[in-house]
């Protein structure tokens, strides 16, 4: 876990947003929801709508000030902590 943790660290802002995307494809939704299950699968597709809507209007992966991990000012460091709690909470489903 301690080796994922230093990749983890190392990962850019662009490389945080890209894997909490792809997340989105692994997140099964088992049947045993009955009724509420395409509700949240509704939740889920909509959050990764957003995310990647988000994403595109930034120019995430073609915009150079996004492709580091010590990111320049207080926001773009403030987008970063937010992508690595979503990509925590992935990793921990």
């Amino acid at each position: 876990m301690e080796v994922f943790d230093t990749v983890a660290s190392a990962l850019s802002i662009a490389a945080l947003f890209n894997n909490c995307v792809i997340c989105f494809e692994y997140i099964q939704l088992g049947r045993h929801f009955g009724r509420d299950y395409e509700r949240c699968q509704l939740q889920l597709d909509i959050a990764k709508t957003r995310l990647s809507r988000w994403g595109q209007a930034v120019a995430i992966n073609e915009n150079l000030r996004f492709d580091t991990n010590n990111p320049p000012d207080t926001s773009f460091r403030k987008a970063q902590v937010i992508l690595e709690e979503i990509n925590q909470l992935f990793r921990t489903l």
